[in-house]
């Protein structure tokens, strides 16, 4: 997908955080308001609830892999 939108502009949506790691720039919603603004770096720095969820999504990607 990114290939295909090299050009152009691109919204994406998604609950997935590993998916928006190569977005230049993602915007974190909670209830319907833009609580944080940054890229991937950025929001890991600032440690804030972009940091938090990406780190417990991470959890269950290492631990099925581990299991695997």
């Amino acid at each position: 997908m990114m290939e295909a939108c090299e050009n152009c502009g691109m919204i994406f949506i998604s609950h997935r955080l590993s998916s928006a790691v190569m977005a230049d720039r993602i915007y974190m919603l909670e209830n319907g308001e833009v609580i944080e603004v940054g890229t991937h770096e950025a929001l890991m720095a600032k440690n804030g609830k972009y940091a938090d969820m990406f780190r417990k999504q991470a959890e269950n990607y290492v631990d099925s892999e581990v299991s695997a």
